[in-house]
């Protein structure tokens, strides 16, 4: 038998220390022989003098070992001509094929006697060929992948034979040394493993040769699982499992690095447990005093390294070590189910304490566990790790591997879990796991011994919560955890209550709800009680700068589950401070549960519990927050508060997290409201609304802009907070502000590095400062007619982009104020481009503030000379103000009005106030909704109706009235402004001429989107009229105008004469700028209706109406020339009429100055009235004027079908 080589000796080996090997008796040298022997023989290309000198030591070592001599017989046979023998031995067995492995020359003269005799009786090199006539078939079966018929040990005589087994291994190790080509390592090694002996050979062998010992592991590792059958997959599993195991013991060093290679591979599960095993304690035995002292971990390496497997990302080593642990029964399997056991038992026997012993500890839990006379488990400090590694451990081996706890792991596992652990961070994490695991493990309990044992431990949790919380880790509390499950098992929801214990246990667990019978049992009726979780669930502090780092349960979750089961208002429990702590106490990024429970909090406190609560005290709601509360989050003191800059504090306490909740809630409780109204408005005691201007004082815009820039503070409130602000603060969300906020910190390249280059303002604005003042700023503006220099450098540098535009808030008074001064027509256009960037940067940040600043700076000085003669002090506009009447915008100076850049900053606060007002007005109508409880009378005739309430449909038509008469107004106002410009601009210079264009491009653009947003106001601002002139314009500069096409005859179906002509000269701009189809029919509409007034027209009206009335024919001619003919013969009729009429009422003008209707020489009147005598002092007749528009009419008619 072979003598086994130990770690030390393969150390010694595989360093090649010569000295130590001399310590070593001759028995423990004698495996290491052939590959000493053969160094010693060979010469060596290192020819330094250390190895001459260890050369020495070797042949002191190998002189006194008889069989050194029969090595060196060994190593002087002909290897050449014994590797040629051998090839032609493969070359003779593969044409014969490797079945007949009984053939061949060698064979043949051996099985005429005994292998074992034939061996013992031949020389050297006979013995080589008897050793290679053994091991080749199986090579060579195994180097041709021919391996999967190899099912079992392979009987070998000469193998089996413990008598010449040394002699054997000795000529093997010489083989693969001298035919290294031949006799590889890695497949000899794999060969051995058939063979008797095959183990210790191979270890022998790698000894002789430890530089192979990692090449020959990873090829015994090689596995392949296709070419075996699942019969002989297990035989040749088990063998390398073997080999692999007496080489790791071989050198123990290399063992984790070949668990870690199976691990990787997913191969020989058997063989990683016991290398786990071997590695897992460090024991020293004394067998004489029968004493084990064992030198154990805080976590022992065989319970980390298994919950590792069981417990780690990768999925594949999950199952694969999960299908080995379920499915093996031998006893290798049992070995780790006993060791883990035995781990087990010694920390629970650890933590059992004597009736006499710990008296300090008994003392603190005495009142919860003496009635019961319960055995007390203290769980030492230094065990909670492995304690709870161990519950860990034992969880994934029930949920993952699937196994079955047997009667002593249940109980062992049942006094682990209910040991009372110290007050430190190991012992919460402990009782968390503990917690865990008695959710994912309910049959556990089986008994009334063991509930009433769980029963104590629970109470003694609940006792010790609140200092487990101060002692706990920051943002991970068990008490939380615990509450949180007993809220759970409340509301049955036992899905919720799993999935808690999933999230601690860090695994999927599986647990029917009818095993959770008697752990809702205990915890809904022997420990919390609905009232005692309500009153303990507001006693718990809230998390200290909560954010979404924070792992784990925290109070928050708990806080959320009560309110969404309403257990706060059904024990008459007051929530609302401790939720608007946590809300005060948020931090970023922002806790994705913060926003549920706003949510909730918002729901309970709107909506009651069911309809049989008829009052605010019986505990159907929670109340809301107050108004002051809100606004000291934003760090305004009162309603009254008018400084614009103190929610930009920045030592505010509270953070950009907590203002964005807060106003969530702000705005959710508005729309909650709102949609609930109805139903609320039928309680005694309704919830109010707050005030506007609690909305009003809250800086939104501000803090859209710091959440933009900061995304982590508001993850998954921006889109909420959005929906919000388009439905209750449109005015804050129109689109061209967001666009305008994306563009207004664009610099103007060229320009502006050119106007600020040389000043000392370049480096500061480099570094974002601002070096100039308020007042610097409204001194400037106020100079800039005379020196426009100061006012554009500080204009540019707070517009700069490097000036972050919460930085220039406190500019917006200087910039409002100064704006009156530079509307002087002397003043550079450059200022007015500059203040209206600067304006919009502001805009961005503070709008509705710098609306109302702006309207008070710029209002007209006809209002306030009006309001001085009164006597009175002119009271200053509020944004209620504006809101209240939307029109007040374009009530300022009139030269704000012929301003392009100040007229864009009008218009924009104008759209702001209309959508502001259409947002009140519906808010109105939605919180005082019509109740129809009672059934109402019908409506009564008279003038005040008292007796008939308004229905729902009549209201909301009464506000789209509402809103109609103001958009129409603002319209109105607008073209008033493209009239006035026109009137203005008729000797103007060519910059005024600009100014003119630029302010009929901008109100167009506006009444563009007025009638796209709302075609209804087209058509009431064109039943209203306006004068005719600017209908060109309109039609020209509205791309939306075509939409009048629609309502065309309508107007023409009117019975004032000037709706009707207004009708015709719409109609005829409209179709001359769109020449449609339709167009063509409305065309031919307003020609036959102009040929059928001709016949109807009172005599009185006849010329004026016509007059008016055939100035559209030409531009209907030019766009349709198919109705050029049934123009012509309206003019005819008409010159006739007026041709009769003068005739019969002025015959001296026929003589004299009227032409026969051949005679078309005259083409307007302006040139016939010329050719009139001058002593001529009669009024010219109407009927004149007529006949020569009619021929000026023609005229234009045949100049646009003939063009010159």
């Amino acid at each position: 038998m072979l003598k086994h080589i130990t770690p030390h000796v393969f150390k010694l080996m595989n360093n090649l220390k010569i000295m130590g090997l001399l310590s070593l008796q001759q028995q423990q040298v004698r495996p290491l022989l052939p590959s000493l022997v053969r160094m010693s023989l060979c010469s060596s290309l290192d020819t330094s003098a250390e190895w001459q000198e260890k050369r020495k030591y070797l042949l002191q070592l190998l002189s006194g070992i008889d069989a050194v001599n029969d090595i060196i017989a060994l190593l002087s046979v002909d290897f050449h001509d014994l590797e040629e023998d051998a090839r032609k031995e493969q070359q003779t067995r593969m044409k014969l094929g490797t079945a007949n492995s009984t053939e061949g020359s060698i064979a043949a003269s051996v099985k005429r006697q005994g292998i074992v005799l034939e061996f013992e009786r031949s020389e050297p090199s006979r013995r080589f060929r008897i050793v290679l006539s053994e091991l080749l078939p199986i090579l060579m079966q195994l180097d041709s992948n021919e391996s999967h018929v190899l099912n079992a040990v392979v009987e070998s005589e000469l193998f089996s034979c413990d008598a010449y087994l040394q002699d054997v291994s000795d000529v093997l190790c010489i083989l693969c040394a001298e035919l290294p080509s031949l006799l590889k390592l890695t497949l000899v090694a794999e060969t051995l493993l058939y063979f008797p002996n095959g183990t210790s050979i191979l270890c022998k062998l790698v000894a002789n040769n430890p530089e192979s010992f990692l090449p020959i592991c990873n090829g015994l590792l090689r596995i392949n699982n296709t070419t075996h059958e699942s019969r002989n997959r297990t035989f040749d599993e088990n063998m390398r499992s073997k080999a692999l195991h007496a080489l790791c013991r071989m050198s123990p060093e290399c063992a984790l690095t070949i668990r870690n290679l199976c691990v990787q591979n997913c191969q020989l599960p058997e063989l990683v447990v016991l290398l786990t095993l071997d590695n897992s304690n460090v024991e020293v035995v004394d067998r004489v005093k029968g004493i084990k002292q064992m030198c154990r971990k805080s976590v022992s390496d065989l319970v980390a390294f298994v919950c590792g497997l069981l417990l780690g990302n990768d999925s594949k080593v999950r199952s694969w070590f999960a299908t080995y642990v379920r499915h093996q029964k031998d006893d290798t399997d049992c070995r780790l189910r006993e060791e883990l056991l035995n781990e087990l038992r010694d920390v629970v026997k650890t933590s059992e304490v004597n009736e006499t012993g710990n008296e300090t500890r008994k003392s603190e839990s005495e009142e919860l566990i003496a009635a019961e006379a319960l055995p007390m488990h203290l769980l030492l400090d230094e065990n909670c790790l492995s304690a709870a590694a161990l519950i860990r451990l034992y969880c994934a081996m029930k949920v993952i591997a699937g196994i079955k706890f047997s009667k002593e792991e249940s109980d062992l596992l049942l006094r682990l879990i209910t040991c009372f652990p110290p007050l430190t961070p190991a012992g919460i994490r402990f009782v968390s796991l503990a917690l865990g695991m008695l959710l994912a493990c309910p049959a556990l309990i089986t008994g009334t011994s063991q509930e009433k044992q769980v029963v104590s431990w629970i109470k003694w949790l609940a006792c010790r919560s609140s200092e487990m919380e101060s002692v706990g880790p920051d943002g991970c509390s068990f008490a939380e955890q615990l509450l949180l499950t007993a809220i759970h098992l409340h509301g049955d929801r036992y899905t919720a209550a799993v999935r808690l214990a999933c999230a601690t246990l860090g695994m999927r667990v599986k647990v029917s709800p009818s095993s959770l019978g008697k752990l809702r049992h205990i915890f809904t009726e022997e420990v919390f009680p609905t009232h005692v979780v309500a009153a303990h669930a507001t006693k718990i502090p809230v998390t200290k700068n909560l954010n979404a780092a924070m792992p784990g349960y925290l109070p928050v979750h708990c806080i959320y589950q009560l309110l969404k089961t309403r257990t706060f208002s059904q024990s008459r429990v007051p929530v609302k401070d401790w939720i608007y702590k946590q809300i005060c106490s948020a931090e970023s990024p922002l806790h994705p549960q913060l926003l549920h429970l706003v949510t909730q909090y918002v729901n309970t406190v709107v909506t009651p519990l069911n309809k049989a609560h008829n009052t605010h005290h019986d505990g159907i709601r929670n109340e809301p927050f107050t108004e002051s509360q809100i606004l000291s989050v934003f760090g305004i003191k009162s309603l009254d508060d008018k400084n614009v800059t103190s929610f930009i504090d920045p030592k505010s306490t509270f953070s950009l997290t907590s203002k964005l909740l807060m106003l969530y809630y702000v705005l959710l409780y508005e729309d909650m409201i709102l949609n609930n109204m109805k139903t609320l408005a039928l309680l005694p005691c309704c919830p109010s609304r707050y005030s506007s201007g609690l909305i009003n004082m809250i800086p939104v815009k501000f803090l859209l802009h710091k959440a933009q820039r900061l995304p982590k503070s508001c993850q998954g409130l921006y889109p909420a907070l959005l929906g919000l602000l388009t439905t209750h603060l449109p005015h804050l969300c129109l689109v061209e502000d967001w666009m305008q906020d994306l563009d207004y910190l664009l610099p103007n390249s060229m320009t502006s590095s050119i106007l600020l280059k040389g000043h000392d303002f370049t480096n500061s604005i480099e570094k974002g400062r601002i070096n100039i003042t308020a007042k610097q700023l409204y001194n400037g503006l106020q100079k800039s007619i005379v020196n426009p220099a100061p006012a554009l450098m500080h204009l540019q540098t707070l517009s700069h982009p490097n000036i972050s535009a919460e930085d220039v808030i406190p500019f917006a008074d200087a910039l409002t104020s100064g704006l009156p001064f530079i509307l002087d027509d002397k003043v550079s256009r450059r200022v007015h481009q500059e203040a209206q960037k600067l304006w919009l940067k502001l805009n961005s940040i503070v709008p509705r503030k710098l609306w109302v600043l702006t309207i008070n700076a710029l209002q007209s000085s006809l209002i306030k000379s009006k309001s001085s003669r009164v006597g009175g002090n002119l009271q200053p506009i509020t944004f209620d103000h504006l809101v209240d009447n939307p029109l007040l915008p374009l009530t300022v100076d009139v030269r704000v009005l012929h301003c392009p850049e100040l007229l864009s900053v009008m218009l924009r606060i104008l759209s702001a106030c209309l959508s502001a007002s259409r947002s009140q007005s519906s808010a109105l109508l939605r919180a005082n909704p019509t109740l129809d409880s009672k059934p109402t009378n019908p409506r009564s005739t008279s003038p005040l109706g008292n007796n008939a309430p308004v229905t729902e449909a009549e209201k909301e038509e009464l506000r789209s009235a509402l809103n109609a008469a103001q958009n129409s107004a603002a319209v109105q106002l607008l073209i008033e402004i493209c009239l006035s410009s026109d009137e203005d601009g008729k000797d103007m210079s060519l910059n005024l001429l600009t100014y003119q264009r630029e302010v009929q491009c901008l109100v167009c653009s506006t009444l563009h989107q007025m009638f796209i947003e709302d075609p209804n106001v087209a058509k009431l601002v064109h039943f209203q009229g306006y004068p005719s002139k600017l209908v060109a314009t309109l039609v020209a500069g509205v791309p939306s105008m075509h939409i009048c096409l629609d309502f065309v005859p309508e107007l023409l179906q009117q019975s004032q004469p000037s709706q009707q002509l207004f009708g015709i000269e719409l109609a005829a701009q409209l179709c001359l700028h769109y020449s449609l189809p339709k167009s063509l029919s409305i065309a031919r509409l307003c020609v036959n209706v102009i040929a059928t007034l001709i016949t109807v027209v009172p005599l009185n009206d006849r010329c004026a109406y016509f007059s008016r009335a055939i100035t559209a024919l030409p531009n209907f001619a030019k766009a349709f020339p198919p109705v050029v003919r049934e123009c012509v013969s309206i003019l005819q009729q008409l010159g006739r009429i007026a041709h009769a009429h003068i005739a019969s009422h002025h015959p001296h003008i026929i003589s004299q100055q009227v032409s026969s209707d051949e005679d078309w020489s005259f083409e307007t009147v302006a040139e016939f009235e010329k050719s009139l005598k001058s002593n001529e002092k009669d009024p010219l007749d109407s009927h004149v004027r007529l006949y020569q528009d009619v021929r000026a009419t023609f005229y234009k008619i045949v100049q646009n079908a003939v063009p010159v």
